[in-house]
């Protein structure tokens, strides 16, 4: 039983690459986003020479940058491509529905993450595991937030919208604010993982009560999923 329950995920999780994989090479704008990715190290080198390539500095700040931004992307395309079928999931049960979708959000991501991050290393500028640890935190907890928009009777350009917003200018905009806007905008920042060093202890225990957020979106996921008949819209 456990093998078969194995295997089905695995063929789930297949599936699901596939489809989100084939919908995201025939987007034009994916590859132009893959393209602009890649480049981003380059002209950071290329534009910040005094800071970047005739000192001895540690690149990391451009490359954290670079990291989310390539979450972000990633899972703004995953999610647009959900919105789309989602009448098509509509019917599973609420696990694997989830599992599902979140496989379709962290699809397209590690090819973007790859984009970015894989365009840095091959002119010099490799990524250390604590922009990797970083970057796959954030990916989670935008994947997250991507569950929770697809709770919502959203179209596929004011759901990317509303993630967009929600990870970056919301935060930012929320974390100088009165109480409770500091509180909120830690709930939603999924740069937040980013910040963080593996290097100390302290930061090590922030990381862990940022996953709090994640979690927390998960479950509200998960307790406001309704499944359906099978509907296609129009």
């Amino acid at each position: 039983m456990e093998n078969r329950s194995r295997m089905g995920l695995e063929s789930m999780f297949l599936s699901t690459l596939r489809w989100a994989t084939a919908r995201l090479v025939r987007a034009p704008q994916a590859w132009l986003w893959a393209a602009l990715l890649i480049a981003c190290w380059p002209l950071v080198a290329a534009f910040t020479p005094v800071g970047m390539t005739t000192r001895d500095r540690a690149p990391g700040g451009a490359l954290y940058e670079i990291a989310f931004w390539s979450a972000l992307v990633g899972v703004a395309s995953g999610l647009a491509t959900v919105v789309r079928g989602r009448w098509f999931l509509a019917p599973l049960s609420t696990p694997r529905r989830l599992t599902v979708e979140a496989f379709a959000l962290l699809a397209p991501t590690g090819l973007f993450l790859a984009a970015g991050l894989g365009g840095a290393a091959l002119v010099g500028a490799p990524a250390s595991a604590s922009v990797w640890l970083g970057a796959g935190l954030c990916t989670l907890h935008l994947t997250a937030g991507g569950l929770l928009l697809l709770r919502l009777p959203l179209s596929p350009g004011v759901a990317v919208a509303v993630l967009v917003a929600l990870a970056w200018p919301v935060p930012a905009l929320l974390a100088g604010a009165a109480p409770p806007g500091p509180g909120i905008a830690r709930f939603l920042d999924a740069g937040q993982h980013l910040a963080f060093s593996t290097g100390s202890n302290p930061a090590e225990a922030h990381r862990g009560a940022a996953l709090l957020p994640i979690i927390g979106m998960v479950l509200a996921a998960a307790l406001l999923n309704r499944p359906d008949a099978l509907r296609r819209p129009g």
